[in-house]
């Protein structure tokens, strides 16, 4: 029988160190991708930039944080054009892997902004240091780049390297969409024999564009937020949600190789 979960969403506009939901968001941040992360990294990473607003979804099992997904949007001009860029993170305790975090969750949230500004042009952005989470990206979504198979558009090769320039991080990539990111992801033994057996072509793909995610270095994520990919997204949501269901009406059991949070 599957655990019991509950989430609460949470909203922060600005730095408030009296915030006690910030509060919460950095120690299951720091618990969840980076033990020894000083609150100087953790302000770096989310409160650096036009900061518009964080839209965060804490997990708890009981009474305790077991885990969070967030999405972040930034206003940002690129190509003297007005964007607003997203930018997301999430990080489940190791024990708790597999079925805690919704996904679904942490994709409304960009569907939600984009309603609410559907003229915008909006951008998600993520620095993936984990294979099994760029697996999980390419699984449910519809249009995402890098992709294995498929070379990326050059309008997103253009929003790729401005992104890089304004977070000067342009010097430090090196092969394309791979960077030198703030900090290195906490990813254990356990985690890393999963990674390095799995057959999962989108982990083999990682793993052979950045052999080095172990040495603080991410792939740069680009997925356009707009009508097509939100449909098209939600269309594969769809489809593995019903094939989960039926696999579990089935008894089943449902292969997680590398859809794991």
């Amino acid at each position: 029988m599957r655990k019991q979960f509950s989430y609460r969403r949470i909203i922060i506009r600005q730095y408030d160190d009296k915030n006690t939901d910030q509060q919460t968001l950095f120690r299951i941040f720091k618990a969840t991708l980076k033990p020894n992360m000083v609150l100087k990294e953790f302000k770096a990473y989310y409160f650096s930039g036009k900061l518009d607003y964080i839209d965060a979804t804490l997990v708890f099992h009981g009474d305790k944080v077991i885990g969070f997904c967030s999405a972040a949007f930034y206003k940002s001009e690129i190509n003297h054009k007005d964007y607003t860029i997203g930018r997301a993170a999430t990080g489940i305790l190791e024990s708790y892997r597999g079925n805690a975090l919704p996904k679904w969750n942490l994709y409304k949230k960009y569907i939600h902004y984009w309603l609410k500004h559907p003229l915008r042009k909006i951008i998600l952005s993520a620095y993936v240091a984990n294979p099994l989470i760029y697996a999980m990206i390419c699984k449910y979504t519809g249009f995402a780049y890098p992709r294995p198979f498929s070379e990326p558009p050059q309008k997103i090769v253009d929003i790729k390297n401005e992104l890089l320039k304004n977070q000067r991080l342009q010097a430090k990539e090196n092969p394309p969409f791979v960077v030198e990111i703030h900090f290195c992801v906490e990813i254990s033994d356990k985690e890393q024999e999963r990674i390095f057996k799995s057959k999962d072509g989108a982990v083999r793909y990682f793993l052979k564009i950045n052999p080095k995610f172990r040495e603080q270095h991410g792939v740069v994520v680009i997925i356009p937020v707009n009508l097509k990919n939100i449909g098209f997204s939600s269309g594969k949501f769809l489809y593995y949600y019903f094939k989960n269901l039926l696999a579990d009406n089935l008894f089943i059991p449902e292969k997680q190789d590398h859809i794991m949070q």
